[in-house]
């Protein structure tokens, strides 16, 4: 098991530093996913919002699931950017790729897997204390599985030889809370950017306009937020994947 370093502030500057740099080489691409996402709100508010009712467990995340399949080539081609230094100058959709299908199918798999909980802490903390203890540990099951599988999608992306879930899952041992929170911590600073401008739009731009700029500054905030967490996940990659690099039959067993 590899030791990370406990300071956040190296890892968080180049975090933000590989997004830049990602975002200067390839900004057809990043301009084609900001289109999408600010489409899938604009979705969501006319159409989602008002046919799909909202205690549909999966039905507002149909769309959602749309753009993340629609997303998949950006998130690839960031991963790829970070830690092969390749190009993708433009948005290429490829379903057929065994790539492609692997990412996206666990994207699916996180969706569905913090889907289904929901329900079960709404059930159980509702008006019911009892079940406090039980949500805080869904919450805290939810939340260790999701980041001690973090550098799952960037090894899929550069097709490194020993991609499994368990490999993934060994190679974070130990790591998860800092995980957590390096993602914690990155991603505030473009939330708090993201609220001022969007406070500030509505006071001097009105309602009307004012929405239409906070549809926008959302839009660049998610495509922020996405290649953050890309970008966080490819050094993590870097810093600790050993089992993932090895191919299966040499990964201990």
């Amino acid at each position: 098991m590899r030791n990370l370093p406990h300071s956040f502030i190296p890892a968080v500057v180049a975090a933000h530093r590989d997004v830049l740099r990602a975002f200067y080489a390839m900004p057809k691409l990043v301009g084609i996913v900001a289109f999408i996402i600010v489409a899938q709100a604009l979705l969501d508010v006319i159409v989602v919002n008002r046919l799909i009712p909202r205690e549909s467990l999966f039905g507002r995340d149909i769309v959602l699931i749309v753009q993340e399949f629609l997303i998949t080539p950006f998130l690839i081609a960031v991963h790829r950017f970070i830690i092969l230094g390749e190009v993708t100058p433009n948005y290429v959709l490829q379903p057929y790729s065994a790539r492609f299908q692997m990412f996206f199918g666990w994207q699916v798999v996180v969706l569905v897997a913090t889907r289904i909980s929901e329900p079960l802490i709404l059930m159980l903390g509702k008006k019911n204390p009892v079940g406090y203890p039980i949500v805080a540990f869904i919450l805290i099951a939810v939340v260790v599985a999701v980041t001690r599988m973090t550098i799952l999608f960037p090894a899929i992306a550069v097709d490194a030889p020993g991609t499994t879930l368990r490999n993934a899952i060994r190679d974070t041992k130990g790591h998860g809370w800092y995980i957590f929170f390096l993602f914690l911590f990155s991603c505030v600073p473009i939330v708090v950017v993201a609220i001022v401008a969007a406070s500030i739009s509505l006071r001097l731009f009105g309602a009307v306009a004012g929405r239409v700029l906070i549809l926008l500054v959302t839009g660049a905030a998610v495509v922020a937020l996405l290649a953050i967490a890309v970008a966080i996940a490819s050094r993590l990659y870097l810093a600790l994947g050993e089992d993932v690099n090895r191919p299966a039959a040499s990964a201990p067993s």
